[in-house]
């Protein structure tokens, strides 16, 4: 996408995402929307598939989903609840290709009251500048939900690099192997 029409993205998607934070969530259990925290378990995975495989990996990755992980320890993963899509990404982000105009959010089956970093976390794909594009137009941002988000992208990201097919369908290897390290996705400030 354009400049511009990234920016437009990144205005519709924070909008998004401060209303559907907004949805009471009393009213969201009375419907039966369920509640959880997945990403505790993402990471922990994560760290477990890497630690099982980490000598499979080319030395440049390896160094970064070290980096990845060594950071966690320091994260403050308090939050309060919301409802949430809660999965994501660009291939649940509809737009018209055309016009690069967003045109929908589909697969609203994870649907779950919980951290609303889980909401952001695919955008990393898109470079921490998208990212902080999306936020400066999110209502609700508290100080550690961008560190959150990472922290939901890393551990998805690492379990998805050791899949079959290799590197899934959230992070593909061949999306990432074909750029030079310094553009893959790392949490600055």
């Amino acid at each position: 996408l354009s400049r511009s029409k990234r920016k437009d993205a990144a205005k519709k998607l924070g909008t998004f995402l401060s209303a559907l934070h907004s949805y009471p969530v009393t009213r969201a259990r009375s419907l039966g929307v369920e509640e959880g925290e997945k990403s505790v378990w993402h990471r922990k995975r994560g760290k477990e598939i890497f630690a099982e495989r980490a000598e499979e990996l080319e030395r440049g990755v390896r160094r970064i989903f070290e980096g990845w992980i060594e950071r966690s320890d320091d994260i403050d993963h308090a939050f309060d609840p919301v409802l949430t899509h809660d999965d994501l990404w660009y291939k649940h982000i509809y737009h018209n290709p055309s016009t690069g105009e967003i045109s929908g959010i589909i697969d609203w089956g994870d649907i779950l009251i919980t951290d609303p970093a889980k909401d952001f976390y695919g955008f990393w794909a898109y470079g921490e500048s998208f990212l902080d594009d999306v936020l400066s137009h999110y209502d609700h941002a508290d100080a550690k939900l961008k560190e959150r988000s990472f922290e939901n992208f890393w551990g998805i990201a690492i379990m998805s690099w050791f899949s079959r097919p290799p590197g899934g369908r959230f992070f593909k290897r061949s999306t990432w192997t074909s750029r030079p390290f310094s553009e893959w996705p790392t949490l600055h400030g």
